[in-house]
């Protein structure tokens, strides 16, 4: 922190082990230690960083004990009561309710609360994607991401519906589907007050007014709103017919045809 009580960008140093005491992060010195760092491990050349919400004077922590250990769940936010167990954790913490975020981009200026975030905002600068699948060899720069594309080879699908039992990959997809349930619809149009339970929905429905036409038939030049109608369209040209009938096994290149035709064995 400067002395006009800022916040000094900084630079995207990797975080190195800091030594067996658990700090928040250290950081390789660049040519003597950076502004704001204090000594971690002499011995071993690190530097520790302390951060403190803005505007709490007095709160600062002793070098070296940055992140406290002691017994489980031992630092209190006196804000709403949560507890941590590291200090390092409450501090990040207390951000949320300072507004603090000390770590500046300083490539697009973007500032946030926790050092994960700023590194993981810093690879959409350098491209860096460090997490590989060993699968297929797509890579990643958010673990998260990663950990989500993962379930496509392993199919595991960790979120459960509870009225439904049905299973998704995603936490997303999950919130998505519960609102068939619920009968939520957070996407409302501007134009006409029409809701609906999704937002690609509500896109698709604002072409209406706006006219917009994006998916055009490389075929024929027919233009279409929305994906599904674009797909369906394109099975004219191709012939395809995706959807079969498990009682005789005839097929169809549109699922409303299979419905009809289906009731042909209902009747039978």
């Amino acid at each position: 922190m400067d002395k006009a009580g800022g916040v000094l960008p900084i630079p995207p140093w990797r975080p190195q082990c800091g030594g067996s005491s658990g700090q928040e992060c250290s950081l390789e010195p660049q040519a003597g230690p950076p502004l704001g760092v204090t000594p971690c491990s002499p011995t071993r050349g690190t530097w520790c960083m302390t951060l403190v919400p803005q505007g709490t004077p007095g709160t600062e922590v002793a070098p070296g004990r940055a992140t406290g250990l002691g017994g489980p769940k031992a630092h209190g936010c006196e804000a709403c009561g949560k507890s941590f167990k590291y200090q390092s954790l409450l501090l990040k913490h207390q951000r949320i309710h300072t507004g603090e975020k000390p770590y500046a981009c300083h490539e697009c200026g973007k500032r946030f609360r926790g050092w994960s975030g700023f590194i993981q905002h810093h690879r959409i600068h350098t491209g860096e994607k460090p997490y590989e699948c060993g699968q297929c060899g797509r890579a990643f720069s958010h673990s998260s991401h990663f950990t989500q594309h993962l379930r496509t080879h392993n199919g595991e699908k960790p979120y459960k519906c509870g009225e439904c039992g049905q299973a998704f990959s995603q936490s997303s997809n999950l919130v998505r589907h519960q609102r068939l349930h619920t009968g939520e619809k957070p996407y409302t149009c501007s134009q006409c007050g029409k809701a609906f339970i999704w937002s690609s929905v509500l896109i698709e429905h604002q072409r209406i007014h706006t006219g917009e036409k994006p998916y055009e038939c490389p075929d024929c030049g027919k233009a279409f709103r929305g994906r599904s109608h674009f797909f369906r369209h394109l099975r004219t040209h191709t012939g395809e017919k995706p959807f079969t009938c498990s009682a005789c096994g005839k097929a169809f290149g549109q699922s409303s045809q299979l419905i009809q035709h289906q009731r042909v064995h209902y009747r039978e």
